[in-house]
């Protein structure tokens, strides 16, 4: 960590829902059925990159989730490894979906430039004590596709 923490909490990496057989079946005849019909377009490096992601989403599939640990400092916000300065960050908003309040905050990034990260034994007004100061409050909604992966369990 880069300081000493505010506040902190710990979350799962994702949303676990356990895959059942009739999963992984359906998902290898996906994988063989999309597989086969890259070779019969004569598109092998394809038909090679679509069983390396199957089986790859397969593995991951059954991984457990692990613990991450988010805080947050006098300098910004430290989710596992990854720690965001308040300078790179451009707003935050606390919403609420069915599993709870989320904080979604934006960074200047180019690549995953919103983060969702559920509140978990912590007060969401706490946390927006804590960033209220610091950063500008705006709407911000998740995209359609990390509401999708998150159902999905990924």
């Amino acid at each position: 960590m880069h300081q000493d923490s505010l506040l902190s909490w710990e979350i799962h990496e994702y949303k676990h829902q356990p895959k059942h057989n009739d999963w992984f079946w359906a998902l290898g005849i996906i994988t063989v059925a999309s597989a086969v019909a890259a070779v019969l377009f004569s598109n092998y490096i394809f038909a090679v990159l679509i069983v390396v992601a199957g089986i790859t989403l397969s593995l991951y599939a059954k991984r457990p989730p692990g613990l991450i640990t988010v805080s947050i400092t006098d300098d910004g916000i430290q989710v596992a490894h990854h720690f965001y300065p308040h300078v790179h960050t451009v707003s935050f908003w606390i919403s609420q979906d069915e599993d709870g309040y989320r904080l979604l905050f934006m960074s200047d990034r180019i690549f995953m430039p919103l983060i969702a990260v559920p509140l978990q034994g912590v007060s969401r007004e706490e946390v927006k004590a804590l960033l209220a100061p610091k950063l500008k409050e705006a709407l911000l909604t998740e995209s359609r596709s990390h509401k999708i992966m998150d159902k999905l369990g990924f």
